[in-house]
């Protein structure tokens, strides 16, 4: 693994982030800015989330903590193209599957796909920021939900954003990568894009 993120208890704000980072990490300079994005982001995650998402082994929205992570790399080092199609080659061969998995299988990373094309399909990133404010300190809610009431601010829902993301998904049509693939082109690439740059981080 590349790295890890973990939190705790800290008598002055409640909770405290600390990252742990693979020392090999630091001879490959994609892997590096890779982690380093990922990492300090989940930092984020637990002052926002922390009993929602990070402090509930059972909730619906804990596929978000590595799909917004990984988006997050998006936002940092836009031009990690390796990394950004290891990751999702993680939902694109297994499309059929809910959004909301979180498992051992890492499916979750590969998520990132639909955060990745909804900036690309309301022309902002302004939404990221909105949504995890919109959900500060709270539990119990519906991620999805949340998304559709967030979108109507931009004249849009949940449903036509899934609808244009596997439109995109399955055509290879990606703004923010031209290397990825659709999920139609897998069999012709085999695996050409596992190059060891994936890391469960």
């Amino acid at each position: 693994t590349g790295g890890f993120t973990s939190y705790a208890p800290c008598g002055f704000s409640g909770y405290m982030a600390f990252v742990v980072v693979n020392s090999l990490w630091f001879d490959n300079d994609e892997r590096l800015q890779s982690v380093a994005a990922h990492e300090l982001f989940h930092g984020v995650q637990i002052e926002y989330a922390v009993t929602e998402m990070w402090g509930n082994p059972d909730s619906p929205n804990r596929w978000w903590i590595e799909a917004s992570a990984v988006y997050m790399e998006t936002e940092v080092y836009p031009d990690l193209f390796s990394s950004q199609g290891s990751q999702g080659l993680r939902w694109l061969r297994e499309p059929h599957r809910t959004l909301q998995t979180h498992d051992s299988t890492g499916y979750q990373y590969g998520t990132y796909l639909f955060a990745a094309s909804a900036r690309e399909g309301l022309g902002t990133t302004v939404w990221f920021n909105e949504l995890w404010d919109q959900v500060y300190n709270r539990s119990g809610y519906d991620l999805i939900e949340e998304f559709d009431s967030l979108f109507e601010n931009y004249q849009s829902s949940f449903g036509e954003q899934w609808g244009r993301f596997l439109e995109v998904a399955a055509t290879g049509d990606w703004e923010f990568n031209p290397w990825l693939p659709g999920v139609g082109e897998l069999d012709e690439l085999g695996s050409w894009m596992d190059d060891g740059t994936t890391a469960q981080h």
